[in-house]
Formats: C-alpha cells, structure tokens, sequence
C-alpha cells in the first residue's frame, strides 16, 4: 500500500476486539516510533509498553470520561520525553506518536492517540500526574500522549482526497481571507461587518433623498 493511501484509509479506532496483539507488531511499531524525525537527532523520548490488563484498566482513568478503549486495548505505548534533553520534546515526540499510528495501520490494526500534556484525568488531577503515579516515571520526564492499540472491532470509510480542505493551502503569500473569513469567528465577524455597512448605508441613503426632497420643495416654493 502506498503511503498515501495508508494516510488516506487510517483513522483512530476506539473499539477492540479480545484478540492480543503480537509482541513483534509491537516491535514493529516502536521502531516506526524510533525512525521519525527528531531535532538535532536528540531522541528526547521514552517509551513505557503496556500490556497488563488491570494496570490499562487503572489507566482509563487518566482522561475525564474519554479514554475508555484503554480497558480494551491488547496494548498501550506511553510515550513521555525528557524536557531537560531538548527543547522541542514536544514535537519529537509527536512524531513518534503519527508514526506508530501509520504503522499499527499499516499492520491491520487500530490505534488511537490519547493526548496526555495539558488535560486532566476523572478525579481532577492532571493527566501527567496521574499516569506518573501508576507507571513511575521521572518528574523531568513529561507525559506527551498514549496509543492504545488493538485488533479493531470497527470499520470506517476511507478520506476522499478530493474533500480534504486544499483552501488552508497558500501559495507565495498568507491569505487571510481563506482561514479567516472561512472559519465560524470570521462569519460571525464578516456578517457584523457587512451588517454595520449595510446600517451606513440606508442611514446616508434615507439622508440623502430627504435633502432631495427638501431642495425640491424650495425650488418649487
């Protein structure tokens, strides 16, 4: 399968089945995690393997009331990155992160990104913390994000290429017209724009013809 159209029929898969997942796909997807790009070839990232049923079912937990698949995933792959070895962890490990994700497709089965930076877990703490807890790993170590893999238990229609939003593409120049006015702020502030010019306009209109009628009826007198 061409990359492209692996791109084109990947999707995030919350549903699995019971069956496991084999410990040379996991391989596999750990080196597709470990081959992505990454700034000045630091390789800020760790990988924390999750196979334990009843530590995956403490994990659903880490997000408020979205990441329940993680209870049945064969599999989930923590990826956490050293803040302290690089100043773009952030991206490295994101990469790592769209790579395992093509590759658990490319393999026949699903995955899903969990975000972990910035979110909160079911009982209020932060979703780094609460992961840090059940799984050990160090404060300069911070939580990126979680794929939970898995045989998928459900089917999605492939992206239409010629559906994907090519007016976000801009050539030579930033157009602001084409993400701005396009986006729902940018409507609402388009229609109140056009609305307060439409307000000026009958205001100079209704003016202008009293003026009118008001020199007509002097000539007149």
């Amino acid at each position: 399968m061409e990359l492209l159209e692996l791109m084109r029929t990947r999707h995030s898969i919350r549903s699995y089945t019971d069956a496991p997942v084999s410990e040379e796909d996991i391989t596999k997807i750990l080196q597709a995690g470990m081959l992505s790009a990454s700034g000045k070839g630091i390789r800020p990232w760790e990988f924390i393997v999750v196979t334990d049923k009843d530590v995956l079912q403490k994990m659903s937990d880490c997000r408020a009331g979205s990441v329940k698949m993680l209870k049945e995933a064969a599999c989930a792959i923590v990826v956490v990155g050293n803040e302290d070895a690089s100043d773009v962890w952030i991206e490295d490990c994101s990469a790592v992160m769209s790579n395992m994700h093509l590759m658990a497709h490319a393999l026949g089965l699903g995955s899903c990104w969990v975000q972990g930076r910035l979110r909160k877990a079911e009982d209020g703490r932060d979703t780094e913390a609460f992961v840090r807890d059940i799984l050990g790993y160090p404060e300069n170590c911070k939580l990126q994000a979680i794929l939970t893999v898995g045989v998928p238990n459900e089917e999605k229609a492939p992206y239409e290429l010629d559906k994907l939003p090519m007016k976000k593409v801009h050539y030579g120049k930033f157009l602001v017209d084409n993400v701005y006015l396009k986006s729902p702020a940018g409507n609402r502030a388009g229609r109140a724009f056009l609305t307060a010019v439409s307000g000026v306009f009958l205001m100079l209109t209704n003016l202008l013809f009293r003026d009118m009628f008001r020199a007509i009826s002097f000539s007149e007198n």
